[in-house]
């Protein structure tokens, strides 16, 4: 599992650019891109990391949570640095985005742990339900207006 997190971090570190001048969904897109390269690449991680994602189980969630560090690191540092490319509401906190971000996140799991399709079915469904649900937290976080043109 330690490994299936390194190596994911690792690729989506190498795939995504420090500096991209590029629109926030071209860039959202880039990243749920970069990740389910890597498991079409590297399908024997998918369910590891399906598995410690999803459904951890409970006496090893410490461990787990530890093993994916650097992986939610990376992850809140994209979201983060695409939020500060936005106008954020005024009564809308980074710390907040990232929270609910995280909600999301946990209901999306939450909703694959008790589906019934085949994995890598569920798996696909997962990311772009992932990447729908980000869509939608980033757009009804930010401030409204022909300025920004949305």
């Amino acid at each position: 599992m330690e490994e299936c997190f390194q190596r994911l971090t690792a690729h989506l570190s190498a795939a995504l650019p420090e500096e991209d001048d590029g629109s926030v969904e071209d860039q959202l897109g880039r990243y749920f891109t970069a990740r389910m390269t890597f498991f079409q690449e590297n399908p024997v991680y998918q369910p590891i990391f399906c598995e410690a994602v999803i459904s951890p189980p409970a006496r090893l969630f410490e461990q787990i949570q530890a093993r994916r560090k650097a992986f939610d690191a990376l992850t809140i540092s994209t979201l983060k640095h695409l939020l500060r490319q936005l106008p954020l509401r005024t009564d809308i906190t980074m710390e907040e985005v990232v929270d609910l971000f995280r909600q999301f996140q946990d209901f999306i799991n939450a909703q694959a742990q008790a589906s019934s399709m085949p994995a890598r079915k569920c798996f696909a469904l997962r990311d772009a339900q992932c990447r729908r649900l980000l869509t939608v937290l980033l757009y009804g976080v930010t401030e409204r207006g022909d300025r920004y043109g949305y």
